[in-house]
């Protein structure tokens, strides 16, 4: 079983919420990888919005979470990091 974040997992080729419900197929998803050189920009950002709108401190704390995780990622494996769509899919 592979952990996606905090919250998510993949189970048997189905992604799944920590309420043990299955996201829909049909359901859009976005990826946000730590080799992306914008990702913590972007987390912060999402961070600030979701903090201006009160979620859940199980939301807040799992996206600190993330960031903390990208952050080691990013300090460990500098050579990864990449500018996004640099490599058109090969």
């Amino acid at each position: 079983m592979r952990k996606i974040d905090g919250k998510f997992r993949i189970e048997n080729e189905k992604i799944i919420h920590p309420s043990g419900a299955e996201v829909p197929e049909d359901e859009p998803l976005f990826l946000l990888r730590a080799r992306d050189q914008f990702s913590l920009e972007v987390l912060n950002n999402y961070l600030k919005i979701c903090k201006a709108h009160k979620c859940t401190n199980y939301h807040i704390e799992g996206i600190i979470r993330t960031m903390d995780e990208f952050g080691k990622f990013k300090r460990e494996h500098p050579e990864r990091i990449k500018q996004p769509g640099i490599t058109e899919g090969k």
